[in-house]
């Protein structure tokens, strides 16, 4: 049995083992906090792991329940000119986007389903730090409230023995 946070860390590791991010994180909105002066400095290109709530959940019994997650994926790179003559546009944070797309489609988190893109969003207002979103969508199975946790399996305490005769006519 694991919670969410698992699923979360295994979302996070698997853009870490990727060599095109230098730091993933879970989303604290730490670009604009970093714009703000109020969050130390991290590494470009980076990815933030971000859980949209609320989810709505379905009770399957037991204290088991099942919600459609959408799990948002932020982009930052920093950015300043490509030296090809056009200041101002970058077109490699599409090559960060299609990783991550390539990376997340149809994974599988722990107690997930595979992960389906169903939105993106780029920030058209920002500075030399391109924010560029992608939402998957999954279903999560959430057992932490679990009802069988102190269950006990076990044979019944039965002493009877069975002495089986094979029956070849019935008359």
């Amino acid at each position: 049995m694991a919670g969410i946070k698992v699923a979360i860390q295994d979302i996070l590791n698997k853009l870490s083992n990727n060599t095109s991010f230098q730091y993933v994180r879970v989303w604290n909105n730490q670009l604009q906090l970093q714009e703000d002066g109020t969050i130390e400095s991290f590494p470009y290109p980076c990815a933030f792991v971000q859980i949209e709530n609320p989810a709505d959940y379905q009770q399957l019994g037991l204290g088991i329940t099942l919600s459609d997650l959408i799990i948002r994926v932020h982009i930052g790179q920093e950015y300043y000119d490509a030296q090809d003559g056009t200041i101002g546009q970058n077109l490699s944070i599409f090559d960060l986007r299609d990783e991550v797309i390539r990376l997340l489609t149809y994974y599988e988190a722990t107690q997930c389903s595979g992960l389906m893109k169903i939105a993106e969003n780029q920030d058209y207002t920002h500075t030399n730090v391109y924010h560029y979103m992608i939402d998957f969508r999954c279903s999560y199975v959430d057992d932490r409230g679990d009802q069988r946790v102190n269950d006990i399996v076990t044979t019944p305490p039965t002493g009877i023995e069975i002495d089986p005769t094979i029956v070849t006519v019935i008359n």
